[in-house]
């Protein structure tokens, strides 16, 4: 009995030491730094672009830097907070205001760290683009150019705060004891009798590594573009005011299951069970011809009347945006039965399609419809994925240019991007969504072919900026809302929307890197919407757009859809 104990005894010291080893080693789940929060006052100079980085070492070299930005739109005093995220130990810092465009000065005061645990002393400030000089503990900046930067000299000694997670401790804590207590046990067990089967602690190692794998990695996501929705929050047990929160068991469940580690991966294995292998399928296409695959939708041409009357609509629309001082630019994606069809097998109405023609040739629209451009160019590229309704990067790149030529007809400052632009990659997945993943394609998955891999017999090529590092990208993810903004510094001087359908997602391939200042702004499957409600374009982004103050809004919508575009105004 007494040697028993002594086993017990030895065998809860060594799975204590395992646990605290293997908090150790896990310590980034439960001890979690906070951004770094630098605040400033700013005044004057209009709209430009506020950038701070926070160099990690002491150094002039800002290129493993992090950063934050925002758009600054006022001449009065304001004060501004940006989060630098995982920035724990910040050395140096750099604040870079770009689009300046009045000679108006710029003030700015009370430059702080950490809510002003460290504040920054003005002249230690270095400063490009501008004359600077300090008055009344503020800097004056007279912009000599559109872009000023700061580059602060002195080396910043502050650490960012940490935030202890005491349910990701208590669970790696839990899991970890028991784990470790029974591995000695049956390591005990094993040294003592002849007979134990090493296959349960196979099975054992294995269970518990199960139970502890999901809760390794909780994500902080607040919206999900896969599923299009947004995810469970938090909900405390103690709400605050004495109130208990009798509903927790269930919260938290909510709340774990949309963050569990790997969840991304089970989700895309249930989409694959679900839409490639399940047995309810939409109608559409297979052309054995040519290989490729289309939507039902696809294979409907448009009646010339009712193309009239959302021509007008779109005229409406147009007036508006002259109202608001906005040039309206339309950019239609050509059927892609239309662009495949053969002589042998035509798909839509040849007559129909003619007459649409004719209607672009005759509307005050600027309208871009690169149908011929992209017919000739099928025979050396891609202009469409065989298994899915979205245009190739190559097609979409001919879209881009068909359009930035009638741009660039109003504003000649304008540079196109042409080849010697990019890098490219080749693949023989698809990648033609919000997301920017690769996959089998959505319209093969809606129409249920077995063994979706042996259709993807050809490579697509992608395109890559050769400057891509510089460009900011965030992702606007709340309800009615589906969308991103884009800021380039070396792109054209202007503030572009992007807005329209899916066939916009290739295009951010391009649009980003020719303006300054794009935000992408999705219209269809969007979380919060119903079908009936996707369309009704000003009723949901009227406002939106009149707060960002656009120059240019770029309208890309494809064929199939026009006929949605009755409900514009409604």
């Amino acid at each position: 009995m007494i040697l028993n104990q002594k086993y017990i005894k030895k065998r809860t010291v060594i799975a204590i030491l395992i646990t605290l080893v293997t908090l150790i080693l896990l310590n980034k789940y439960w001890l979690i730094f906070k951004p770094m929060p630098v605040s400033m006052d700013i005044e004057g100079n209009g709209p430009c672009h506020l950038e701070v980085l926070l160099n990690k070492v002491s150094s002039d070299d800002f290129k493993n830097s992090k950063s934050a930005s925002t758009f600054y739109n006022s001449k009065e005093k304001t004060n501004i907070t940006l989060l630098v995220h995982r920035s724990r130990q910040p050395k140096r810092l750099r604040i870079t205001l770009t689009n300046c465009k009045s000679s108006s000065p710029i003030i700015l005061g009370n430059i702080n760290l950490k809510q002003g645990k460290s504040k920054l002393k003005l002249n230690k400030f270095k400063t490009e683009g501008a004359i600077t000089k300090i008055e009344n503990e503020k800097l004056i900046l007279k912009p000599i150019s559109q872009t000023i930067r700061l580059n602060y000299t002195e080396e910043i000694n502050i650490n960012a705060s940490v935030k202890f997670d005491f349910l990701i401790f208590t669970i790696i804590t839990i899991l970890a004891y028991l784990i470790a207590y029974k591995l000695t046990d049956y390591l005990a067990d094993f040294s003592t009798l002849k007979n134990k089967s090493r296959i349960d602690l196979i099975f054992i190692i294995i269970f518990f590594i199960s139970l502890i794998m999901p809760a390794l990695k909780i994500s902080d996501d607040k919206y999900s573009a896969r599923e299009n929705r947004t995810l469970a929050e938090w909900k405390p047990l103690f709400m605050g005011n004495h109130e208990i929160n009798y509903d927790f068991g269930k919260n938290f469940n909510d709340w774990f299951n949309d963050r569990f580690n790997f969840r991304d991966s089970f989700v895309g294995l249930f989409n694959f069970i679900v839409f490639e292998k399940g047995k309810n399928f939409d109608k559409g296409l297979f052309d054995s011809n040519t290989g490729f695959m289309y939507k039902i939708n696809e294979l409907k041409y448009l009646d010339e009347n009712h193309v009239k009357e959302i021509f007008n609509i779109l005229n409406q629309f147009d007036s508006w945006c002259k109202k608001h001082n906005i040039e309206l630019y339309v950019l239609i994606t050509p059927p892609k039965p239309k662009i495949y069809e053969t002589n042998n097998s035509p798909i839509l109405e040849h007559n129909k399609h003619r007459d649409f023609l004719n209607l672009i040739q005759d509307t005050k629209l600027s309208i871009a419809y690169p149908y011929k451009e992209m017919y000739h160019a099928k025979k050396d590229n891609f202009m469409f994925f065989k298994t899915e309704h979205h245009w190739t990067d190559d097609g979409a790149f001919i879209g881009y240019q068909v359009l930035m030529r009638l741009i660039t007809k109003n504003h000649p400052d304008i540079k196109i991007l042409n080849a010697k632009d990019f890098n490219y990659s080749y693949n023989n997945l698809v990648r033609g969504d919000f997301n920017r993943k690769y996959g089998h394609g959505s319209t093969i998955a809606r129409l249920g072919l077995s063994n979706p891999a042996k259709y993807h017999d050809v490579n697509y090529r992608y395109y890559t900026h050769k400057d891509s590092r510089s460009l900011k990208q965030e992702i606007i993810s709340q309800k009615y809302h589906l969308g991103k903004i884009f800021h380039y510094p070396q792109g054209a001087n202007y503030r572009v929307i992007q807005l329209g359908t899916s066939q916009n997602e290739n295009l951010t391939e391009f649009i980003p890197y020719t303006f300054r200042y794009v935000k992408r702004i999705r219209n269809n499957s969007v979380y919060g919407f119903s079908p009936e409600e996707q369309f009704k374009i000003m009723r949901y982004y009227e406002q939106e757009i009149l707060e960002y103050k656009p120059d240019i809004i770029i309208f890309c919508i494809t064929y199939d859809n026009i006929p949605d575009l009755e409900n514009f105004f409604k």
